[in-house]
């Protein structure tokens, strides 16, 4: 698998922690950046351990309170490197905040 080549050309890349990170900082950040760009859809990429599911619920809500009509979809990578699961693709439009 070349996870550069599916996950990363071409795309601009965010990364965080939501276990050791300042979650409320991320999810500042992440609005500002949805808001002030072209964005159509966010690829979050994590893996498959608990924590990290708090990325994606991170990623959805910036979303909501960008007010922009955008698609998060998620990708679960095992701790071995193997795709789990590509699912999630959730569309948040403006006004569904």
């Amino acid at each position: 698998r070349d996870f550069h080549k599916e996950f990363l050309k071409g795309r601009k890349i965010l990364t965080g922690c939501p276990k050791f990170g300042d979650t409320n900082l991320y999810l500042q950040r992440l609005t500002e950046t949805i808001k002030n760009s072209e964005i159509e859809s966010i690829e979050v990429v994590r893996m498959e351990v608990p924590c990290c599911s708090g990325i994606v619920m991170l990623t959805e809500e910036a979303a909501k309170l960008s007010g922009k009509n955008i698609h998060v979809n998620e990708t679960i990578i095992s701790v071995d490197g193997k795709k789990i699961v590509t699912a999630r693709k959730t569309e948040f439009c403006p006004g569904d905040v």
